[in-house]
C-alpha cells in the first residue's frame, strides 16, 4: 500500500505531496480525495497510472517491432494506414510517457516518488525524467531485515545490489540484466528490463533468481489496478486474483477457473438484491468447449409482473457502473491497490455512500479514488478518509492536499464535515462569480 506520493513539474503540479498514513506512519485502507473542477485531481491520479505503465514499455517495443514487420490488414491502403498510425499511438514509448505527464512550459526533470508499505515493511521508488529519457531511478525496500538499496540508476552508472540476486543462475542472470540496462536503460525503465529478462528467460528462471521481496516489489507495482481518466484518454487496469472480475459482463476462462464465476455471482446477487427490489438473482451462464467455460452475466429481474431473464450488458449506465466499480472494490477487498476516478459516475449518492460504508470494514488492500459526492462526508469513515486538495485563490499555482484530520482549525466529533466542506472552512469548493451567460447566449441566439 502506498505511505506517500510526492510529484514535481508533473502535469500541474510544481509539487505536491500526497501522505496517505495515519498514526505511526501505518497505510490507510481508504483515501477519498475532493476538490473543485480543474484543480488537478485526475492528474494526481494519473501519477499512480504511471507506476505499472513504467513496467511495461519492453512489452510496447516488442509489440511495436511486431507490428511494423506484420502483413496488411486491411486491402485499402488508406484504412490499413490510419488503423496502424492508431495502433502506433496506443503503444506508447518512454519519449510518450514523457511528454503526457510533463508540466506544460516546462524543462526541468519530471520527479515522482512513491513510499509503499508491504508486508508491513517500508520501502521508497523515485524516478527522475530528462527530456525524452529517465535520468535517475532509485529503489530502496527491506533486503533482510533492514531497509536497503536494490538499486540505483543514473548517468553516472547502473547499481544493482548484488544481495537481490540469487539462485544458482543467478550470476548469469544478473550480467543479462546489465547488459540489457547498458542498451536500454533511460529509454526504459530498470523495472521494465528485469520483467522483460524475466519473461524472456521464462518466468519460473526469472523468479527463482530474484529474491522473494524483490518479486513482492514488482507484482505490486505491475498489479496496480486503476480506473482513471486523463482528459480524452482513459485507463481502465485491473489485477485480480479472480480472472472474472477483469471482464464481469461476458468473457472465456479456463475450465480450472469455473469456481471463480459461482464466487462473483454470488457477490454480484448480494449487491444488487440489496440496492434494487426487482432483482431477485444475477448468474453466468455457462458454455464449455474443451477446456474452456464461455460465459455471461444474466440477471433475473422482475419486469412487467413476471421474472424474466436479461443479459446484464443491457442494464442502466448506472448499474454497469456499479458492476464494474465493484469489481475493483471487491479486488481491493482480496489486498490488491485500487485507484478510482471520479468512481461514483452514474451513481446514486446514497448508493454509493452505503457501498463503501460496507466494503470499509473489510478492505485488506487500498483504495485511493476521487469524488464529488459530498455525502461520502458523512460516512463513518470519512473522518480520517477525507482529503481536500485546495487552490490558494492568491496564487493558483500553490496547491496543498490535507486531511480533514490534519486542519488546524479542529474538526469536533458533534461536527458535520459535509456542511463545513460546502461553507468552504476546507477549501476546495469552486467559488461561483458572477457570469455574463444571458448577454452571450442572446447574441448566440440572435446570430
Amino acid at each position: 500500500m502506498f505511505t506517500k506520493i510526492t510529484l514535481e513539474n508533473f502535469r500541474s503540479f510544481d509539487h505536491i505531496v500526497f501522505d496517505l498514513t495515519e498514526k505511526g506512519n501505518v497505510p490507510k485502507h481508504l483515501a477519498v480525495l475532493y476538490g473543485e473542477n480543474g484543480a488537478g485531481k485526475s492528474n494526481l491520479m494519473s501519477a499512480f497510472v504511471l507506476l505499472p505503465e513504467l513496467t511495461r514499455t519492453m512489452d510496447v517495443r516488442d509489440a511495436y517491432e511486431r507490428l511494423l514487420t506484420r502483413d496488411a490488414i486491411f486491402q485499402d491502403e488508406k484504412m490499413e494506414k490510419v488503423m496502424r498510425e492508431q495502433m502506433r499511438h496506443s503503444l506508447r514509448d518512454m519519449s510518450a510517457i514523457i511528454k503526457d505527464y510533463r508540466m506544460i512550459d516546462c524543462e526541468d526533470p519530471i520527479v515522482a516518488e512513491y513510499e509503499f508499505n508491504i508486508n508491513g515493511n517500508n520501502g521508497c521508488y523515485r524516478v527522475e525524467f530528462g527530456q525524452d529519457e529517465i535520468v535517475h531511478e532509485r529503489l530502496e525496500y527491506v533486503l533482510n531485515r533492514r531497509r536497503g538499496l536494490y538499486f540505483d540508476c543514473s548517468s553516472d552508472g547502473i547499481l544493482i545490489n548484488d544481495t537481490v540476486i540469487q539462485g544458482t543462475n543467478g550470476k548469469d542472470f544478473l550480467v543479462d540484466v546489465k547488459e540489457t540496462a547498458k542498451r536500454y536503460w533511460g529509454k526504459h525503465s530498470l523495472l521494465a528490463i528485469l520483467l522483460y529478462e524475466m519473461k524472456d528467460k521464462s518466468n519460473a528462471f526469472g523468479r527463482d533468481n530474484v529474491t522473494e521481496n524483490f518479486n513482492t516489489v514488482l507484482r505490486e507495482f505491475r498489479g496496480l489496478s486503476c480506473a482513471v481518466s486523463m482528459g480524452n484518454k482513459s485507463w481502465e487496469g485491473l489485477s485480480s486474483k479472480l480472472q472474472v472480475l477483469k471482464r464481469p459482463l461476458q468473457g472465456h476462462l479456463s475450465l480450472r477457473r469455473e469456481t471463480e464465476l459461482d464466487y462473483a455471482s454470488d457477490f454480484f446477487t448480494q449487491l444488487f438484491t440489496s440496492v434494487d427490489l426487482s432483482v431477485r438473482k444475477i448468474f453466468y451462464k455457462k458454455e464449455f468447449h474443451d477446456d474452456e467455460i464461455y460465459y455471461k452475466l444474466i440477471e433475473e429481474k422482475y419486469i412487467a409482473g413476471n421474472y424474466r431473464r436479461i443479459d446484464f450488458e443491457r442494464e442502466s449506465a448506472g448499474n454497469c457502473q456499479l458492476l464494474n466499480i465493484s469489481c475493483y472494490l471487491l479486488t481491493a477487498c482480496m489486498g490488491g491497490v485500487v485507484i478510482l476516478d471520479e468512481a461514483e459516475a452514474n451513481i446514486h449518492d446514497l448508493l454509493f455512500q452505503k457501498l463503501l460504508e460496507e466494503i470499509r470494514p473489510i478492505l485488506k488492500g487500498q483504495v485511493i479514488m476521487t469524488t464529488h459526492n459530498t455525502m461520502l462526508m458523512e460516512a463513518s469513515f470519512a473522518r480520517e478518509a477525507t482529503y481536500i486538495l485546495s487552490v490558494d485563490p492568491d496564487n493558483p499555482s500553490d496547491k496543498k492536499i490535507r486531511c480533514i484530520s490534519d486542519y488546524r482549525k479542529r474538526t469536533y466529533a458533534a461536527n458535520n464535515i459535509r456542511n463545513k466542506y460546502l461553507n468552504c472552512e476546507y477549501g476546495g469548493v469552486p467559488e461561483l462569480r458572477q457570469t455574463e451567460f444571458q448577454e452571450s447566449i442572446e447574441k448566440i441566439c440572435n446570430e
